[in-house]
């Protein structure tokens, strides 16, 4: 029988061959000095291996930073929340800005309001605006017709409106100065 090759060796030590083949690898090994020699090499160099490397401690050792790298990622992190903490509070002061100015528009101008709804209304109930083709010639006027006091009133909430965002913007700078600006690097 001639020599039994590495890979063959090597499938026999991982108990990768089938019975007969394992038997007949036995078998060889049993009467050919050379293969023998061969897998007590192989079989050392896997226990030494196994010693080693699969035996030895495997944890991890404690990351530590100096002290530079923890205060700019401390420093990273403290702006990650202030940029959150910022973008939140803009969406809260937003969206009450906008509820602020609904709510006074309906308030303060309802009388503007009542006047445009119950002449749409009116339209509505007292001659079923789609059974005219002229409606809108009829009707239009009524719909618009607002009083001369209030025009001037009208453009008030979208003023007050970009007012508020103005002031937002400025009470909270998009790009707040960072605190490692001063620091010195050894």
């Amino acid at each position: 029988m001639p020599h039994i090759d590495d890979l063959t060796l090597m499938m026999y030590g991982d108990n990768e061959l089938s019975a007969e083949e394992a038997a007949r690898v036995e078998d060889h090994l049993a009467h050919c000095f050379h293969c023998r020699q061969s897998w007590e090499q192989m079989a050392g160099e896997q226990r030494l291996l196994a010693e080693t490397v699969f035996a030895a401690d495997t944890s991890q050792p404690p990351l530590e930073l100096d002290s530079l790298t923890a205060a700019q990622i401390e420093g990273i992190a403290i702006l990650h929340r202030r940029h959150r903490r910022r973008l939140l509070w803009r969406a809260v002061l937003g969206t009450s800005a906008l509820l602020a100015v609904a709510a006074g528009y309906l308030i303060f101008w309802q009388s503007v309001w009542f006047h445009w709804v119950s002449s749409a209304w009116n339209s509505w109930t007292s001659r079923f605006f789609w059974g005219s083709a002229l409606w809108l010639k009829d009707n239009a006027g009524d719909l618009f017709d607002v009083p001369g006091a209030y025009v001037v009133a009208l453009p008030l909430p979208l003023l007050l409106l970009i007012g508020l965002l103005l002031l937002v913007n400025i009470r909270f700078h998009p790009f707040p100065p960072s605190r490692l600006r001063n620091r010195e690097v050894d």
